[in-house]
């Protein structure tokens, strides 16, 4: 979905949902740490409605894009482009003053009143459980509809890990770039797919000083989608989840490793989340941080690892007949 700031005019672009609720009535579900939500809010404040342009169907890399994590000044179809290797094509709304990617195959526009908001829902969500009904979601009344010729209809299972396959690069890379601000020497973020796709990171670092391995988990965590990290030394391969769990299973000592931060806003579709009296859901949920990084300058076990030549050097054919 396009939308654009108020104040700058800068576009924005996030995958959100959509429940169709009428002829011409679409609900806009946004989490509120997103974008487009904060865009909704201050429409909302300046007595402005939002105009909005939902297209469907496009090159993988222009859904990629749209999923980037940054400032909200940050164009999204500006990245589009980066990804694409060229200018993303555009045209402008035939009812609305957004750009609009020029080969979507639909492209549905609107507009939304930010003080009125309705529900939507329930729904198979992306962490696995059927969401509770009545969400509070904007209400778009459609103003036009187009598309390309016999346009195909680009369609995804809403609850398994395809549903969040386009948000992996954006956070991983986001994540990453929050952590090296200040540990320099982080080798690498990912987001385990088995946690739901992207609601825990694995953080992987170069630790030379005390207290790297907590700091760069709490960078990690500061995107409101990722709910907790794993930081890990630079022998553990963050992209296998078996030596991550590994690591976290032999280097953690529960009492002084596991760090727990409530009532920090996250992804209110979590079931665990809560609102500020902790008594209803809500937006906000407790993060974690999981230290699994040895102590700096302090004796620790030594890894069993085979001579590195030995094992290059073995072939399994010569073993077996």
């Amino acid at each position: 979905m396009v939308s654009k700031h108020p104040d700058t005019g800068i576009p924005n672009v996030g995958v959100y949902r959509h429940e169709v609720k009428g002829k011409d009535k679409l609900g806009c579900m946004v989490n509120p740490a997103n974008h487009g939500a904060y865009i909704a809010r201050r429409s909302a404040e300046l007595g402005k409605t939002m105009e909005v342009a939902i297209f469907i169907g496009h090159h993988p890399a222009v859904v990629l894009g749209a999923m980037t994590r940054g400032d909200i000044n940050l164009n999204e179809l500006e990245i589009m482009g980066g990804l694409l290797g060229e200018p993303l094509e555009v045209v402008r709304g035939e009812t609305v003053d957004l750009p609009v990617p020029a080969h979507a195959e639909v492209v549905i526009e609107g507009v939304i009143d930010p003080r009125n908001m309705v529900t939507d829902g329930p729904f198979a969500e992306y962490l696995g459980y059927y969401g509770e009904g009545n969400k509070p979601c904007y209400l778009i009344d459609v103003t036009a509809i187009t598309m390309r010729r016999d346009a195909i209809y680009h369609d995804l299972d809403p609850a398994h890990r395809e549903h969040v396959l386009s948000c992996v690069l954006g956070l991983e890379s986001g994540a990453y770039d929050a952590v090296k601000r200040v540990v320099p020497t982080v080798q690498a973020v990912h987001i385990f797919p088995s946690a739901s796709s992207f609601v825990f990171a694995g953080v992987c670092i170069r630790k030379r000083v005390p207290g790297e391995g907590v700091l760069a988990g709490m960078m990690a965590i500061g995107d409101p989608a990722i709910k907790g990290a794993l930081v890990v030394d630079e022998d553990i391969d963050i992209f296998n989840e078996q030596e991550a769990l590994w690591a976290a299973g032999t280097r953690v000592v529960a009492d002084q490793d596991i760090h727990t931060m409530p009532r920090i806003l996250g992804a209110h579709l979590d079931p665990t989340t809560y609102d500020e009296t902790r008594l209803k859901r809500g937006p906000m949920l407790t993060k974690v941080v999981i230290d699994a990084t040895k102590p700096v300058g302090l004796p620790f076990s030594t890894r069993i690892t085979p001579p590195k030549d030995l094992w290059e050097s073995m072939k399994l054919a010569d073993y077996v007949k």
